[in-house]
């Protein structure tokens, strides 16, 4: 016979809960019960959203800002020796963790997330830390944010930088507007 074809057995009625030894039953009152946002899943879920409400937040002002006022320009010192002539800093990531991947039959790669600093110039994005990585802005071909900490870009040869850092969606904007400022001055002038 099947294992699927055996016959079913009822199961026994459960004991009463009142007459089960050992057993204390307890009214339910509003000082021994925790309200809703008091359960762990629901506080984690709400400082999740306050979370993203700010980055959302921080990009719209800065956004706003860019269009006002253009890119801030930083002082560079980390990179001295590295930026290319008239290669300015916008914005710098700290504790920026960046995986590298490959879409298609080449596979993942299998190396795990690098931890560093990330860098936003006027030409490219410079990861330095455990593992340096340098991308010019001509290699992206788009970007999105996912969930709470994590801006997928993915490049024009059909690889992919999984960037996990504090306020994905600032980084976002500051790429972007950084990326619209480097191909603007590429244009040629008419």
């Amino acid at each position: 016979m099947q294992p699927d074809a055996l016959p079913l057995e009822p199961m026994a009625p459960a004991p009463d809960a009142a007459t089960a030894s050992g057993t204390t039953i307890a009214a339910v009152t509003p000082s021994n019960t925790t309200s809703p946002s008091d359960v762990a899943p629901v506080r984690d879920a709400q400082r999740i959203a306050e979370r993203i409400a700010r980055d959302e937040n921080l990009a719209d002002m800065a956004r706003e800002r860019y269009r006002t006022a253009g890119l801030p320009e930083l002082e560079p010192s980390a990179l001295v020796g590295l930026l290319n002539p008239g290669e300015r800093l916008h914005a710098v990531h700290r504790m920026a963790m960046l995986e590298t991947g490959w879409r298609g039959a080449t596979g993942a790669d299998l190396n795990l997330p690098h931890g560093g600093t990330l860098y936003i110039t006027s030409q490219r994005l410079v990861h330095r830390g455990t593992d340096d990585g340098i991308w010019d802005f001509g290699e992206i071909d788009e970007m999105a944010v996912a969930l709470e900490r994590l801006l997928l870009v993915r490049m024009r040869d059909g690889s992919d930088l999984a960037i996990e850092v504090d306020q994905p969606r600032l980084l976002r904007v500051q790429m972007a507007a950084a990326l619209a400022a480097a191909r603007t001055a590429e244009m040629p002038r008419a």
